[in-house]
């Protein structure tokens, strides 16, 4: 008889903070042309950071992209998510941190005023 050790699930001990949701900063970040070709019609605040079903990224990770180069072109976003900063030459931590620090500006003179 062979003995099978028993299988157990693990407790999880790493909570994740729950996906800020700031409509403000969306609608600010759609005021920006698009980060891949420059396009200022149809923008879309794209969330590029980790989610999973019917759960957005954090707002705070969103990237200015027009409607083809976030969802209906040949190598947008949503069709190729895997390779899409390789494919434009894209650091998206690098743009996502330098609208955070232009967000976080914008937020200290507006209270400052």
């Amino acid at each position: 008889m062979t003995y099978l050790p028993s299988i157990r699930s693990k407790p999880i001990t790493r909570q994740e903070a729950a996906p800020v949701d700031n409509p403000r900063y969306r609608a600010w970040i759609r005021t920006f042309p698009c980060v891949v070709c420059g396009s200022a019609r149809r923008i879309e605040a794209a969330h590029t950071g980790a989610h999973g079903l019917g759960q957005k990224s954090d707002s705070m990770k969103c990237l200015p992209l027009c409607e083809r180069c976030h969802r209906t072109g040949p190598q947008a976003y949503h069709r190729s998510a895997a390779t899409f900063a390789e494919v434009h030459k894209l650091d998206i931590p690098n743009l996502i941190e330098q609208f955070n620090t232009l967000w976080d500006e914008k937020q200290r003179r507006r209270r400052a005023a």
